[in-house]
Parts: C-alpha cells; sequence; structure tokens
C-alpha cells in the first residue's frame, strides 16, 4: 500500500464534539483549494469527544459531517487524553498511563469509532503512546503492568 499524506485535525484546539466538528469542517475549504475529491484525513479525538460520538445518533451525524466535508479517515489520533493545546503539554500528553484503565478505555472507544468511520473492509490506524512518560517513573513493574493493558485492549479489540 501506498503511504498517504494526512491532513490532521489535531492542529485545532477540539476537546468537545462541537470543536471536532468545527475542526472537519474546516477542511472542506482546503479539499476545494486542493482540488481533490477527498483529502485523507488524520483525526483526533479526546476522550471527551469519544464518549459525546457514543450518545445515540452522534456518530451517525459526525458521519455525515465528514461525508459532506469531502475528507476520509485514514488515521485515529488517541494519543491525547485531552488537553493537547495547554500551555504544557510534553509529559502532560502521557496522562493517563497505560497503567490507568481510563487509558484503554478511551483507546478501545477510538478504535471502535474509528471502525465505524471506515468504509466496510478498510483498514486504518490508531496512534497511541508508549505507555508512560520516564519521569513519572518506571520500572520492571511498571512495564509489565503497562503490557498487560495493551495486550488487554488489543483482545478487546479483536473479539469485536
Amino acid at each position: 500500500m501506498a503511504p498517504t499524506l494526512a491532513y490532521c485535525t489535531n492542529l485545532f484546539p477540539a476537546e468537545s464534539l462541537e470543536d471536532v466538528r468545527a475542526a472537519v469542517a474546516r477542511c472542506a475549504p482546503l479539499r476545494a483549494r486542493l482540488g481533490v475529491e477527498s483529502l485523507p484525513l488524520g483525526l483526533h479525538l479526546s476522550n471527551a469527544a469519544t464518549e459525546e460520538l457514543e450518545r445515540p445518533g452522534a456518530l451517525d451525524a459526525f458521519r455525515e459531517l465528514v461525508a459532506s466535508a469531502g475528507v476520509r479517515v485514514v488515521t485515529l489520533n488517541a494519543f491525547p487524553f485531552g488537553g493537547f493545546h495547554g500551555v504544557r503539554v510534553k509529559e502532560e500528553v502521557f496522562r493517563p498511563t497505560w497503567e490507568d484503565a481510563s487509558r484503554a478505555a478511551y483507546t478501545e472507544r477510538a478504535c471502535r469509532i474509528l471502525a465505524r468511520l471506515l468504509p466496510e473492509r478498510a483498514t486504518a490506524a490508531v496512534s497511541t503512546h508508549t505507555g508512560t512518560f520516564r519521569e513519572f517513573g518506571v520500572s520492571e513493574e511498571s512495564d509489565d503492568r503497562i503490557a498487560r493493558a495493551w495486550l488487554r485492549a488489543a483482545s478487546a479489540l479483536a473479539r469485536r
């Protein structure tokens, strides 16, 4: 498969679903200016936005917006849980770590959402982080807990 260059919505501060909708809508003029039928999109969804997208009808409405903007989601960024455009983001994007169950829940939700945004039989990637930030403290025990959390999340997704 050939590499795809995608325009990424994490350029825009977007914590809520309404913020994400506004970021996606901003892609339509770019797509038109580039003269392409469909603009590949790297979608960033915060934890809060993934929770909002699980409300009845929200994902269907979002899918309609994506189609009307002429974009196609080719990757989803589930690395920053929230606050990606805060004053200090370097280590904060690693919170919660993969030792916290909320990280796995967010990532699994993001994967389920991405699967519903894709055309049938299409594939895409969800990005996350390595598990923790070194300065939070690392040990063999924490590495083991992180590895188990990754495996549990991957197993849960594989069962879907």
